[in-house]
């Protein structure tokens, strides 16, 4: 999945917007792809499986510090996990050890990180 670099898309704008804050330039929104087109079960099931494990779509990863590409393909990356506490253990703990995703807004599944960020 991941680069650093935040994506404005409609969504996006229409948020800024609704607070009352900001005016946005719709003309410059883009398209997400992150979990494009793969419906409910992308955000219902677990994001690794198998033995080994492996990734059950391209937007993660299932091997700790493994090298490859963002999920824009766009930088080299690294498979982002960390030691420490799993949170909600019960549905979350998906590689055993104790390890978790670095990135504590995707719900214990790892991604591609790129390198330096």
């Amino acid at each position: 999945m991941t680069s650093t670099r935040m994506a404005w898309s409609h969504m996006t704008l229409a948020l800024a917007e609704a607070t009352g804050w900001y005016k946005p330039n719709y003309a410059i929104a883009e398209k997400l792809y992150w979990g494009k087109n793969k419906g409910c079960t992308f955000l219902k099931n677990k994001c690794v499986s198998g033995d080994p494990l492996r990734a059950v779509s391209p937007e993660f990863c299932s091997q700790r510090s493994q090298g490859g590409c963002d999920f824009e393909s766009m930088t080299p990356a690294l498979c982002s996990m960390k030691k420490g506490a799993v949170p909600n253990p019960t549905h979350w703990n998906y590689y055993g050890n104790n390890l978790t995703a670095s990135d504590s807004f995707t719900d214990g599944c790892a991604v591609d990180t790129r390198i330096g960020s």
